[in-house]
């Protein structure tokens, strides 16, 4: 129904109707996790898609360096397309249909091939004082 056309009652009852259908939703989304797993190495990124957990076996600790580093934004990609699809099933309850299609009308980016590798003659041990948390 078009909100124009509604009387202020029907405003009020759809509102309290969303209201209740969105009730803790913050609270699940806050705590969705992606996870993704292989070659000894899992990594589990948050709704953002940002890592907050990565763990390396001894296996993945045997790796040549580029190719953990593929297999780390490999997965970190995967654990996240994981995440959105999670957070979007959350939200289609509550959503409604125009805005899920919205939510749903962009593919995420697929994860590259392989990571590029840093050139030999960088040194990054170095911790510079912007890079630290305030």
């Amino acid at each position: 129904m078009d909100p124009a056309a509604m009387s202020t009652d029907e405003l009020i009852a759809a509102s309290a109707e969303l209201a209740e259908r969105a009730h803790g939703v913050s609270d699940r989304l806050a705590g969705i996790t992606g996870r993704a797993a292989a070659n000894g190495i899992e990594v589990t990124v948050n709704l953002d898609g940002m890592i907050i957990a990565v763990e390396l076996s001894e296996e993945a600790l045997r790796l040549p360096p580029d190719r953990l580093a593929a297999e780390l934004t490999r997965l970190t990609h995967e654990a996240a397309a994981a995440a959105l699809a999670e957070g979007v099933a959350t939200l289609e309850p509550v959503a409604g249909e125009p805005l899920l299609a919205l939510l749903t009308a962009q593919e995420p980016a697929p994860p590259p091939e392989s990571a590029p590798t840093p050139p030999a003659d960088e040194d990054f041990s170095a911790i510079e004082s912007w890079a630290l948390p305030r």
